[in-house]
């Protein structure tokens, strides 16, 4: 498909899953901007983010976990 327009919204730190996307896009964050509302922000909660840990003792083992996430 030739002429077609296609946009890709990427925001750092946070996964752009479809229930994030909804939350976070390019309209939301102009507003955020245009407003300049500083109590306003947007609250992402994933279900199961696959983290690395450190293991405890410090020999510098790392576990694999996935746990519920909330970024702001």
């Amino acid at each position: 498909m030739t002429g077609a327009e296609k946009s890709v919204c990427k925001v750092r730190g946070i996964t752009l899953k479809y229930n994030a996307s909804q939350l976070v896009n390019f309209e939301n964050i102009k507003a955020m901007i245009l407003v300049r509302d500083e109590k306003e922000t947007i609250t992402v909660h994933t279900q199961s983010k696959i983290k690395r840990k450190r293991v405890k003792d410090g020999d510098g083992r790392v576990n694999i976990v996935s746990e519920p996430e909330v970024k702001t």
